[in-house]
């Protein structure tokens, strides 16, 4: 696999030489550079190297990764069986293994079956006291930077805070409002 990925490069910096050689006008080496950049993302999915190297919303995957490697009893218990318990329930077991290389239906049928069960494995997570295991497997599933995520829940924390701040003080102006009719 890593020679054949040397051979692609090798191949593709040739054919990229020759491109730019050959291309004089710079409409056409910008064009050029899009292609050769959208071609290397497509070879990075078809190859599944780099970001795509599983599919990470197939249920075969997250079972394997929290319930095996992860070995978290309480997702796996009420985030996990939930998502396969739902997706077994409409797909049948050649469907669900035909997802496995269709990344998009996985990820829409994910998708799909998380707001089926957010509410029954919420609650599953809260009986065990652990409702943070929901944003953990959120975060997890989707792979993004957790400073990303960090921030984003700042700043959601602190309009939430303006917001209740603002509300409290509307709430006591109206309140006085309604005092001074109220005589």
């Amino acid at each position: 696999m890593i020679g054949s990925s040397i051979l692609y490069i090798v191949a593709g910096t040739f054919v990229m030489y020759l491109l730019f050689k050959f291309a004089k006008n710079l409409f056409y080496k910008v064009l050029i550079i899009l292609l050769l950049f959208c071609t290397a993302i497509y070879g990075l999915y078809y190859f599944k190297v780099g970001p795509f190297i599983e599919n990470v919303a197939h249920i075969d995957v997250i079972r394997e990764r929290e319930c095996f490697k992860k070995n978290t009893d309480i997702t796996c218990e009420c985030i996990v069986k939930l998502l396969e318990k739902d997706i077994s329930s409409r797909f049948n077991k050649s469907e669900i293994e035909k997802m496995k290389d269709d990344r998009s239906q996985s990820a829409y049928v994910f998708q799909k079956s998380m707001s089926a069960i957010s509410n029954q494995a919420k609650e599953c997570l809260k009986n065990k006291g652990q409702e943070n295991l929901w944003r953990a497997f959120i975060k997890s599933t989707l792979q993004l930077d957790n400073s990303l995520v960090n921030g984003i829940e700042n700043l959601i924390e602190k309009g939430k805070t303006n917001f209740d701040e603002k509300l409290n003080h509307t709430q006591c102006v109206k309140d006085n409002i309604d005092n001074k009719y109220s005589r």
